[in-house]
């Protein structure tokens, strides 16, 4: 039994970059979309948030202060327990905007979609405990099975953008775990063959519109940009007034008036870059950069199999989630709705994020890592 004093301790020996770079972007985060909020706004979306944030501190310090050994060992049971609510979504879910995605618990909404992330590397993360190379067929495709499952029921929602970030967790877990590079590059090719097949035959037909409105957008109609390239179009507009240092007149903002759809959701990179122009969207994009590599980095120094690819999946999930929302913000990649870490609206994707991190401090904190500074279990 570890006492109040001990736990104390444990808590103040995270490791201080994931910890600082994680309640500081979180604290940007309310502020942004406070500044995406307009009078049509249904709800104090900024209060809201600073409650999750809140919950998610507690929960991240709270799971970092437990062995990672026993998130691992529960794993299988998070990542089955997770399936079946994804599958009672498929029944049962709430339909927000098109999309059912959420279960509905006295009032709650949940998102199982998001914490699937998480659980999704802890089941790799047990599977991978003793080190074993993964280098044949029958040693990583059970494996990336894991991930394929839970892709399947997500896109069906549908909701193609969170299901895609299954994939490069899976794939740079195995990868780390000795999956040789040619068959990374072989999945790769595979990968292309299998987003033109299911861009002609599988893909909705407002899915495959923001395609041809991100790459295509210069050969549209006026009244083609009026509908399909609106919220793309927006985002640009929003990104060049902010100019190199910003909007001077926060009144003024497109992000403020309601004019950006989604201004403190998928489009919050966009609310930044109005408000605080290329400057402050570089900072903010600098300091997500440095928590990624900070997770690498307690990963890199972990001589344990399972605490490397808890640090290299969280990492992996934050570095490909910050990439799309940008990419997306910029017209470079096409529109989808992917949260930026830490900084767009969203209880569940929050808190899911916030405990992911509690793992990388665990990894940091217990005696398998050298960055722990002894043991308190």
């Amino acid at each position: 039994m570890i006492s109040f004093g001990a736990l104390v301790r444990k808590a103040l020996r995270l490791d201080p970059l994931v910890l600082i770079f994680a309640v500081g972007i979180a604290l940007f985060g309310i502020h942004a979309i406070d500044l995406g909020m307009s009078e049509t706004t249904p709800r104090p979306l900024a209060a809201i948030q600073w409650n999750y944030f809140l919950l998610g501190t507690a929960v991240m310090i709270g799971v970092g202060c437990v062995p990672y050994s026993r998130w691992v060992a529960l794993g299988p049971l998070a990542w089955g327990a997770l399936l079946v609510l994804l599958i009672g979504v498929a029944v049962a879910g709430t339909t927000v905007n098109g999309s059912r995605r959420w279960l509905s618990l006295g009032g709650f909404q949940f998102q199982p979609s998001e914490p699937m992330k998480t659980a999704l590397i802890l089941v790799l993360a047990k599977c991978l405990d003793r080190g074993e190379p993964v280098r044949t067929v029958g040693r990583w495709l059970p494996l990336l099975l894991f991930a394929v499952v839970p892709f399947g029921l997500v896109v069906r929602q549908p909701d193609l953008g969170t299901a895609l970030m299954y994939v490069p967790i899976a794939l740079a877990v195995l990868f780390i775990a000795g999956l040789p590079l040619r068959v990374v590059g072989s999945m790769f090719a595979a990968g292309i063959v299998l987003a033109f097949a299911a861009f002609r035959w599988f893909l909705h037909p407002y899915q495959r519109e923001r395609i041809i409105s991100t790459f295509f957008r210069e050969n549209l109609a006026d009244y083609e940009k009026a509908r399909e390239g609106f919220q793309l179009l927006q985002s640009l507009r929003a990104v060049g007034l902010g100019g190199m240092r910003g909007n001077p007149d926060p009144e003024g903002t497109l992000s403020g008036s309601g004019a950006l759809p989604e201004s403190y959701n998928d489009f919050v990179f966009a609310t930044v870059s109005e408000n605080y122009g290329f400057v402050g969207a570089s900072l903010l994009l600098a300091a997500l950069l440095c928590l990624v590599l900070a997770c690498f980095r307690v990963g890199f120094v972990c001589r344990d199999p399972a605490g490397k690819v808890i640090c290299t999946g969280v990492g992996t999930l934050f570095a490909v989630q910050t990439l799309v929302n940008a990419g997306v913000a910029l017209g470079v990649v096409p529109t989808t709705g992917i949260a930026l870490p830490l900084v767009s609206s969203g209880g569940s994707a929050l808190v899911a994020m916030m405990a992911a991190l509690g793992l990388v401090l665990s990894v940091s904190v217990h005696p398998s890592s050298p960055l722990a500074r002894g043991s308190m279990e």
